[in-house]
């Protein structure tokens, strides 16, 4: 649904969405896609431009919406349509630079809205079933705290469905929530007592982290001294063995003739245990 192109700060003007009738006097329906959506403010040279699902001859689903003048883009609507009305977050911008984000209630705005004026202000706008309740200028914190709230916001996902055959054929696309973000990890107490006046610190839980092996750093190269290098010294030499000595010949014995030699020993030198006795027998008897 479009707005005027007044500062929505100093106007309080922002009432529900009116009433139209498809094919009425507030109704625009882009030519190119026969989709059509209410247009509280008429204008003869007013142009929609619509780039997503259609239903019953009304925007329907995700889209964006482009308005113009005599071909010139003065508003362009994004965000989730039912029945040619917005209905979901939404951001609508301008040309100046403006930017309007909040949440519609079939087409009507409802809640706090975050308006970005071209110098970077933001003003928060309060809308309750389409009436400006409040506003005012948001402080660099709440800047910061919004900015971020946006960027975790899971992005939603979006289902089309196509029914009929022929001629009959028929678009529609949803959008569902994307599922929530997991838990944070439960704090891990410290285990310090407080000070005085002050709650127990806590810590997140370690995330554990893959041990990695480093590598082994290389040898810094020798510096050069200008002196010539040494050269290894020789090992020494083995130590020579130890010469064998050579037994000295003992002269052969000079026997003097006439002397006795020594008796050589025998195999019979030895009595023999067959031998009966080394007495010798009785003499026998005289007959």
């Amino acid at each position: 649904m479009r707005w005027p192109l007044v500062l929505l700060l100093t106007c309080a003007c922002a009432a529900p969405a009116l009433a139209a009738t498809p094919g009425g006097p507030n109704w625009i329906v882009d030519p190119d896609k026969g989709c059509g959506t209410s247009n509280p403010f008429p204008n003869p040279d007013d142009r929609i431009e619509w780039d997503g699902g259609c239903r019953n001859g009304m925007l329907h689903g995700p889209g964006t919406l482009i308005w113009s003048q005599k071909g010139e883009e003065y508003e362009r609507d994004e965000g989730n349509f039912t029945d040619g009305e917005l209905d979901g977050p939404a951001i609508i911008s301008f040309p100046d630079g403006r930017r309007i984000h909040g949440r519609y209630r079939d087409g009507t705005r409802d809640g706090p809205f975050t308006v970005v004026m071209p110098d970077g202000t933001h003003v928060r706008a309060t809308y309750r079933d389409g009436e400006l309740v409040g506003e005012y200028q948001m402080s660099a914190s709440e800047v910061d705290a919004w900015a971020a709230e946006r960027a975790a916001a899971p992005p939603p996902t979006t289902v089309t469905e196509v029914t009929g055959t022929g001629d009959r054929v028929r678009t529609t696309t949803t959008t569902e929530a994307a599922p929530p973000s997991p838990p944070a990890p439960p704090a891990v107490d410290t285990g310090r007592p407080p000070r005085l006046g002050q709650t127990r610190p806590t810590v997140a839980a370690p995330v554990p982290r893959r041990e990695t092996t480093p590598a082994p750093t290389p040898a810094p190269p020798p510096a050069r001294t200008g002196k010539p290098p040494r050269l290894a010294a020789a090992p020494p030499p083995p130590p020579a063995p130890a010469p064998i000595p050579t037994p000295t010949p003992t002269p052969p014995a000079v026997i003097e003739r006439g002397t006795p030699l020594p008796a050589l020993p025998t195999r019979r030198s030895t009595p023999s245990i067959v031998q009966r006795s080394t007495t010798p027998p009785p003499p026998p008897p005289p007959p």
